[in-house]
């Protein structure tokens, strides 16, 4: 059987027949069978229309037809930029993220160098300490140097705490 569509008005004007026919006492399976339509139905209308008015849920359909076609545009591959979506969110009425902290410069006003970038192998090398325990729960150390051009570790020195 061919599936009809309804306009929303013409379902904002069905889940009211419903809700009237069972303030006046029908049960929902007799109410919704008066509508003509399903009690399935009936409830998903209901959680999907209820508590709108006709013109509410006219735009609610637009919103959904046109998020659909933004989903279209996005799976086409249209490039975006950040402040055209952040105005759209706020016309929408969606929470804009706030803008993140932006990393510190790699220099100091004195021309001093904060970090390096490397260019080639053993350039730049970093360290670190860890702290991990052994499963008797002794703490040990670990020392990890690494080449940063080559991510390649050139020492890895363990030592228990004395």
């Amino acid at each position: 059987m061919a599936r009809k569509r309804h306009t929303p008005e013409q379902v904002v004007n069905l889940l009211r027949q419903v809700e009237v026919g069972i303030a006046n006492g029908k049960t929902t399976v007799l109410a919704c069978k008066e509508a003509s339509i399903t009690e399935q139905t009936y409830y998903r209308w209901r959680r999907e229309y209820g508590g709108l008015q006709v013109d509410q849920a006219k735009r609610l359909k637009e919103l959904e037809q046109e998020n659909a076609k933004l989903k279209r545009v996005v799976r086409a591959g249209w490039k975006v930029g950040k402040d055209r979506v952040e105005r759209i969110w706020r016309l929408e009425g969606l929470k804009v993220p706030q803008k993140q902290k932006q990393r510190g410069g790699l220099w100091f006003n004195d021309s001093s160098c904060v970090r390096l970038r490397p260019t080639h192998a053993n350039h730049v090398w970093s360290y670190g300490i860890v702290s991990v325990r052994t499963h008797d729960e002794r703490m040990t150390r670990v020392l990890n140097l690494i080449d940063e051009h080559t991510r390649e570790a050139l020492v890895v020195r363990v030592e228990r705490r004395r």
